[in-house]
């Protein structure tokens, strides 16, 4: 929603330089523990990578998509990114997605294609390059994720957070200084660009990775399929973007499909003592 409101005024690359320096700048206190300035210094070549992949190139390919998007759409296709990050794993890995997660990539795809039917067009006016630009934002995400897991698996979140953001400011500075807008965006603008980069990224991601702490990893990314939800929710309420029956089920047809791709619901017979023939769901 904040990104709706504020990526006409500000052109999606200032935009997202303005979001990852204040976001930055908010996380700088994290500097005085000495653990984290060291984690920046040993893992730098491993922090723009994250800068890069896993902040700036999404942010901005994001941003771009809601020029054409609304706000919920672009959500559901965000919402894909496990889904992404799956299929980085398999190909990094060697191995085959399985029957169950096949039919889950389909779906997820096929939802995609549902909410977009009517915008998937490639010419003035069509919202084909921004369905793209989405799309490949959860495929940068996938792959940064990864990257993490291999690459840096001991850097502490916020050490990850706080080099992602700074990182990302700083490869955007001269592409940001390029894209400035000529005109003075509104006070509503400014507005959204300070909660974006306060309440939606900087308090968001260091939730976030308390999260992955405290919980399983199926269980922490289960918050991606509420993101649609609240933004289509936002979306109606302050945008007065429209929710209809095809909406909704180009929604649930996404969301169950990247479901059926991370294994979530998947039955399997168990193997009890007693020989039982019952299932039993899965654990990913």
């Amino acid at each position: 929603m904040f990104l709706r409101v504020a990526v006409p005024d500000f052109g999606p690359v200032f935009l997202i330089w303005l979001r990852v320096t204040l976001a930055a700048l908010c996380l700088s206190p994290v500097l005085f523990r000495r653990e984290i300035r060291l984690s920046l210094r040993q893992n730098f070549p491993g922090m723009m990578v994250m800068a890069s992949l896993g902040t700036a190139i999404p942010f901005c390919l994001l941003a771009y998509a809601t020029l054409t998007l609304e706000a919920g759409l672009t959500a559901v296709i965000n919402a894909m990114t496990p889904m992404f990050t799956m299929l980085v794993a398999l190909a990094w890995t060697g191995s085959r997605p399985g029957g169950w997660q096949l039919c889950g990539l389909l779906g997820g795809f096929a939802g995609v294609v549902v909410l977009s039917w009517d915008r998937l067009s490639f010419g003035r006016g069509g919202g084909g390059w921004g369905v793209l630009a989405a799309l490949s934002a959860t495929a940068c995400y996938g792959v940064a994720i990864n990257f993490l897991k291999l690459r840096m698996p001991a850097a502490p979140a916020q050490a990850v957070t706080f080099g992602s953001m700074a990182g990302a400011a700083l490869l955007l500075t001269p592409l940001a200084w390029v894209a400035r807008p000529e005109t003075p965006a509104s006070v509503r603008s400014w507005a959204c660009v300070f909660l974006l980069a306060v309440v939606s990224t900087a308090l968001a991601y260091l939730l976030f990775f308390r999260l992955i702490r405290q919980v399983s990893a199926v269980a922490a990314t289960s918050v991606t399929f509420l993101v649609p939800v609240f933004a289509f929710l936002w979306g109606a309420l302050f945008l007065a973007e429209a929710i209809n029956f095809r909406v909704i089920i180009g929604m649930l047809i996404a969301m169950a499909g990247t479901a059926m791709a991370l294994g979530i619901g998947q039955f399997r017979p168990a193997t009890p003592a007693g020989g039982s023939g019952k299932q039993t769901l899965r654990e990913p």
